[in-house]
């Protein structure tokens, strides 16, 4: 299963973390683990594309993908940054209506 995180403080988005393998279709053939990959490197690239300070990403070969920004100054609260999070979460929303039994989705608030 996947399970696919966003954290937020003040109703604010700053972390996004997606990890594991949905197992719906063998490798290369998995159209969910497709689908949860493109929204979360959309989520990267948009970021990286508007965010002005390097954010914290993590990636690894197990099918981890994590993004942080950092909370020290107000960058991570614009309006920008907030829609490009918020639209990816609408996204893995939807994936998790048809596929939830291989998608799980945590919305945290710190």
């Amino acid at each position: 299963m996947i399970s696919v995180r966003f954290i937020k403080d003040q109703d604010h988005y700053y972390y996004f973390e997606s990890k594991g393998h949905a197992e719906y279709a063998e490798s290369g053939e998995d159209i969910v683990c497709a689908a949860v990959s493109a929204l979360a490197y959309t989520l990267v690239n948009g970021i990286l594309d508007i965010y002005p300070q390097e954010p914290e990403i993590v990636e690894s070969e197990e099918g981890l993908l994590s993004l942080e920004l950092s909370r020290e100054d107000s960058h991570w609260r614009d309006k920008e940054i907030q829609r490009v999070f918020k639209t990816i979460s609408i996204g893995m929303q939807g994936i998790v209506e048809i596929y939830g039994d291989f998608v799980e989705l945590l919305d945290e608030e710190v």
